[in-house]
């Protein structure tokens, strides 16, 4: 569990950096990551959601705000333009987007996942097994390319319906998760080398509202995680 969050830790941290390795780290980090929030999540606990609230939308609110303000200072002091107020208080406040050229845009995941937990919650308290949601969230992701340019961009729900997949089968996993951890290692390991063989690693770059997979292969970040989870014995 600890080494998954250390490379998930790093990852976001290199995803942001010009490096060779950008496209590898887009294939996983931030399902990964929203995978790994769903199985640490307390099974149908509404009770959370004010402490998500605390420790998830009120810093959003907090660093955006230092964020714009720090962007303001700088154009400022340069010369420059400021930007049109608007399309950014839009894009940061509504359409929780990644584009926006001001510093603290990498914050449009905390109140993603705020709402992405609170869906998720919700949506567990109303059912008894995990296996029904688990079972949806993958047809979601398997057709999320069909319809993911119709999505509206207010509120995050583009993003939501792939992020709340992801945290719905982090958490059914930790429901269901099989003992033996070297046949579960064999499995997640075998999908995660089939994808790489036959080039199929998708790409998520959830902030931009852009995601390219092929089929199945939307689902590597989860067996990715799975397979450091049976290796690591969690």
């Amino acid at each position: 569990m600890d080494a998954l969050k250390v490379v998930l830790f790093l990852s976001v941290v290199l995803g942001h950096i010009n490096t060779p390795f950008h496209h590898y780290i887009f294939a996983f980090h931030i399902p990964a990551f929203f995978f790994l929030s769903g199985f640490l999540m307390k099974r149908k606990s509404l009770s959370e959601t004010g402490s998500d609230f605390v420790r998830l939308v009120v810093p959003f609110f907090i660093f955006s705000a230092l964020g714009i303000a720090i962007e303001l200072s700088k154009r400022f002091a340069l010369g420059r333009d400021f930007p049109d107020f608007g399309p950014m208080l839009y894009s940061i406040y509504i359409a929780y987007e990644s584009t926006v050229p001001y510093y603290g845009f990498v914050l449009w995941f905390l109140p993603v996942l705020f709402l992405a937990k609170f869906i998720t919650r919700v949506l567990l308290s109303r059912v008894e097994s995990v296996l029904i949601p688990a079972i949806l969230s993958s047809v979601v992701l398997f057709f999320y390319k069909d319809y993911q340019y119709v999505l509206p961009s207010a509120a995050g729900v583009d993003k939501l319906f792939v992020t709340v997949p992801f945290l719905m089968l982090g958490f059914a996993f930790r429901e269901v998760k099989p003992k033996d951890d070297r046949l579960l290692f064999f499995a997640s390991s075998l999908f995660v080398v089939l994808c790489a063989g036959y080039n199929a690693i998708p790409y998520f770059d959830i902030g931009s509202s852009k995601v390219i997979y092929n089929g199945l292969s939307i689902l590597f970040p989860v067996f990715l995680a799975i397979s450091f989870f049976s290796f690591s014995g969690c």
